[in-house]
């Protein structure tokens, strides 16, 4: 498994697609399921289509910890990883959705 530096450059981004993730993604999903919710709608959408091709275990927590909202010491406890173990795996996920998700609007948005 590949070691991620904590001051990187990559290593902010992970942590911005993180807080976008937790912030934008989790209203934008609940907003996708109201009557005037087409732009939501889409990146709901496109979120989900990044899911579906992503590596088994990295689909997994980023199922229970982003979609479906669950805390990390939830996801830890029904994965039953070590805690150091969980935060690498999440970290490593967010990476590969960020790698799969390219050029996806919002992952590339600056809130204000």
């Amino acid at each position: 498994m590949p070691k991620l530096n904590f001051h990187s450059s990559e290593s902010e981004k992970i942590r911005q697609t993180q807080k976008l993730l937790d912030d934008v993604f989790q209203l934008q999903y609940r907003r996708s399921k109201s009557i005037h919710a087409y732009e939501s709608g889409q990146i709901v959408e496109n979120v989900f289509n990044i899911i579906a091709v992503m590596t088994e275990k990295n689909k997994k927590i980023f199922e229970f910890r982003f979609v479906k909202g669950f805390k990390n010491t939830q996801v830890i406890t029904m994965l039953d990883y070590p805690e150091s173990t969980y935060y690498r795996r999440k970290r490593l996920a967010i990476k590969e959705f960020i790698d799969l998700g390219g050029e996806l609007e919002f992952l590339n948005t600056k809130r204000h």
